[in-house]
């Protein structure tokens, strides 16, 4: 850090003896100590307030890394390769902010850091952000199957049969897991239209389906559990009223006879449909699927994501 100077004339003259403090010595280079880079405990790596510029980084002069400047646009820059100038990043508010007009703040965009929505840090093996659909097995027939008509979502269509479920599925982690997914968009308008979650027994035997249903007999729009003797034979079914379509549904597997299904209209309050479900089978696959259930039509959903934990 360069060196302070003061401009100080005395009304005395040098000793004689220099190895003294003397007047002219207020004239010389004065490096301040205290200003040497430091912190607090767990705060020490090296950092210097080092002025500022009119916009943007410095251009000439040499930094060490953690020096910063303030701009007069407001913004800090802080030098994180050491150099002549160096290499030098501005501050941002994170992944999840937007800067705005001048004065106005900044605006959180849904679907980025804080959202359900985010990209996993460390994704599993067994997330899928629908850019392919590597590792996943159809099941019965679907009309429709691509990742490439909405980007990053699973596209699925079928004109169903009656008493049948089709969609994609794939194994799952060993028990105890769970599995959450966003449905972002489907046709459940018409008795009795169903897309959602399902569990599958190994050999598409036994299977339980979970998710959104159109019903006008049961309050329209309805959250649906269906279990399943196999993909064309249902054997019953639970549900609840629900007010509008539900993007988000998750399947809490804690042990074969412990499942619970939950859902909810932002990702972060989850309302529970089933508790204590015993699936009478161990999960061998994992699976979103589309239904017409007792009813021959079609039913169409793009799906954003699907992740376990």
């Amino acid at each position: 850090m360069p060196g302070i100077t003061h401009d100080f004339t005395s009304p005395k003259s040098d000793g004689g003896d220099t190895t003294l403090l003397r007047p002219s010595d207020w004239n010389a280079e004065h490096l301040l100590d205290v200003a040497a880079p430091s912190g607090l405990t767990g705060a020490t790596a090296p950092a210097r307030f080092v002025g500022g510029t009119t916009s943007g980084a410095p251009i000439t002069g040499t930094f060490e890394v953690g020096d910063f400047v303030i701009d007069q646009t407001g913004k800090v820059i802080i030098c994180t390769v050491a150099g002549s100038p160096g290499t030098w990043g501005a501050v941002t508010g994170g992944a999840d902010l937007v800067q705005v007009a001048s004065g106005a703040g900044s605006v959180r965009i849904p679907g980025l850091k804080g959202s359900p929505d985010v990209v996993p840090a460390s994704p599993s093996a067994y997330d899928d952000e629908f850019n392919s659909l590597t590792g996943w097995t159809t099941l019965g027939t679907l009309d429709t199957l691509n990742v490439t008509d909405f980007a990053s979502h699973l596209h699925i269509k079928r004109a169903c049969a009656a008493w049948e479920v089709s969609g994609i599925y794939k194994a799952p982690p060993s028990v105890p897991f769970t599995v959450t997914a966003k449905i972002a968009d489907g046709t459940v308008n018409t008795n009795y239209q169903s897309i959602g979650l399902i569990l599958l027994e190994a050999g598409n035997a036994k299977m339980h389906m979970w998710g959104s249903t159109w019903a006008s007999t049961l309050g329209n729009l309805i959250a649906f559990r269906s279990w399943w003797s196999n993909h064309t034979t249902r054997t019953s079914y639970a549900s609840v009223a629900t007010p509008r379509f539900v993007p988000y549904f998750r399947i809490i597997v804690t042990a074969t006879n412990n499942v619970a299904f939950d859902y909810s209209y932002d990702g972060f309050i989850y309302n529970r449909l089933s508790s204590a479900v015993d699936l009478t089978f161990t999960p061998a696959y994992v699976g979103l699927a589309m239904s017409g259930q007792d009813t021959a039509l079609t039913v169409e959903a793009a799906i954003d994501w699907i992740r376990f934990t």
